[in-house]
């Protein structure tokens, strides 16, 4: 493959593909950009926490005061260790609707570190573990015009862009050499080892100080920076696209269901808020908790059914699995949702039989 010498023709083609590459990663980078400034989620969280859940804490605080009251009056009998043993199990129920939603939140927020840095960087080897952000830098095709590329990396060297890549505070260039020194000068790209330089003639009329080199050369590494051919750089292009689109899909089925519990649980809230002072506390928060335990895995399933509804519509067609992580925390949520349901099915138990009775 290194002795393919494409034609005219063919590396027309494969600039054009590379335009139209760029343009549909910056239009994937735009919707991820979406999720990072929040795209709602940031708006509910004042409403989640300052409105619908401060006023069922202020009512459960109220009666948990009421039953210290009673506490330190002596007035403790049966009724009070019912009320006091029903309050500390319903604080189960009611942190897990906070854990989940927080949950939801948080696995979005990994899975936008995981769309915008990549972990292996591609052309570097599998030895060296260099995270970085996902755009690496872009050199110009070796094969394209190699004189030009000569005097290009002439130029870097030779000149004060080999100090203008450190553009911060004087001190931080040790942060350069150390990376250099930890990785023996394997995050160094091959083509601009020193040795690779000399023969290249880059060195011809001028060399900057070898600290300088390792420093400018470790900066390139850094950036993921590596002097490809247009085959390469098209290879790259194509893979670095279906990667983002697996991202992508997983990022934006993520945000629907941390959205859907966000709004689930503080519409729920608010319900629950409102008849707190119709009723005893304790009954109303059971009902409530039972409700959200039985209908909160159906809503954070409900960007999966959506998908599948049109393989059901087709005979003899099944749906392609789906995505490990996105189904691990369905049943992450179901599990606790479970855990929820039985401790709120038993407090509504004994608050229906200590009504009726």
């Amino acid at each position: 493959m290194h002795d393919y010498a494409p034609d005219n023709d063919a590396r027309q083609a494969m600039r054009a593909y590379l335009q139209r590459a760029e343009v549909r990663m910056s239009t994937m980078h735009r919707i991820a950009g979406v999720f990072l400034n929040g795209a709602g989620l940031l708006i509910l969280f004042p409403v989640f926490f300052r409105d619908a859940i401060a006023d069922i804490n202020e009512v459960a605080v109220n009666q948990i005061n009421k039953l210290y009251a009673d506490f330190l009056s002596s007035s403790v009998n049966i009724q009070w260790f019912i009320d006091f043993g029903l309050y500390a199990a319903l604080f189960i129920p009611f942190f897990i609707t906070l854990a989940i939603p927080l949950y939801a939140f948080y696995l979005l927020l990994k899975d936008i570190v995981f769309f915008y840095f990549a972990g292996q960087s591609p052309g570097y080897g599998k030895q060296l573990f260099n995270p970085r952000f996902v755009l690496s830098g872009l050199a110009f095709s070796p094969d394209e015009a190699p004189e030009a590329k000569r005097r290009i990396i002439r130029q870097q060297y030779t000149t004060d862009l080999v100090d203008f890549i450190l553009p911060f505070a004087e001190g931080e260039a040790g942060y350069y050499e150390a990376v250099y020194a930890h990785t023996e000068g394997q995050i160094v790209p091959e083509t601009r080892k020193t040795a690779a330089l000399r023969e290249a003639g880059v060195f011809e009329q001028h060399q900057p100080a070898e600290p300088a080199i390792q420093r400018f050369n470790t900066a390139l590494g850094l950036a993921g920076f590596l002097d490809r051919s247009l085959t390469e750089e098209v290879a790259r292009a194509e893979i670095s696209v279906v990667r983002y689109a697996i991202c992508l899909r997983r990022l934006v089925l993520r945000y629907i269901k941390a959205l859907l519990m966000f709004v689930w649980t503080t519409l729920l809230s608010f319900i629950l808020v409102s008849f707190l002072g119709q009723a005893t506390p304790l009954l109303i928060l059971s009902i409530g908790y039972v409700i959200w335990s039985l209908l909160t895995p159906r809503i954070v399933g409900l960007p999966t059914s959506w998908l599948n509804q049109g393989a059901a519509r087709r005979a003899g067609i099944a749906p392609v699995d789906q995505d490990d992580q996105l189904v691990k925390f369905e049943h992450t949520v179901r599990l606790f949702c479970r855990i929820s349901l039985a401790i709120s099915l038993v407090a509504l138990a004994v608050e229906l039989g200590r009504f009726l009775l």
